[in-house]
């Protein structure tokens, strides 16, 4: 389970502020379903993000609502930035 990313994991390797996170959490049905740990400790495989970035980005991006659109250079998981 340590290689589970907690939301604040998720939100800076997408490079998207908190708010944008939730919003594409909770509005855009492609974004990966966490896995819960407990009631309120959702977390996400980096498998899973991933994937998400390249669906995401084999596509034209939107700026609305509800889109990704990353702010800066993305990371690689495990590696020191």
């Amino acid at each position: 389970m340590n290689n589970l990313l907690t939301p604040w994991e998720v939100w800076d390797h997408l490079r998207v502020s908190r708010a944008q996170f939730y919003r594409l959490r909770d509005n855009d049905p492609t974004f990966p379903t966490p896995i819960y740990i407990s009631v309120r400790c959702p977390r996400w495989r980096p498998a899973d993000i991933e994937r998400w970035i390249d669906s995401k980005n084999s596509t034209p991006a939107l700026t609305s609502a509800g889109t990704f659109k990353p702010r800066g250079p993305r990371h690689t998981w495990g590696q020191a930035a």
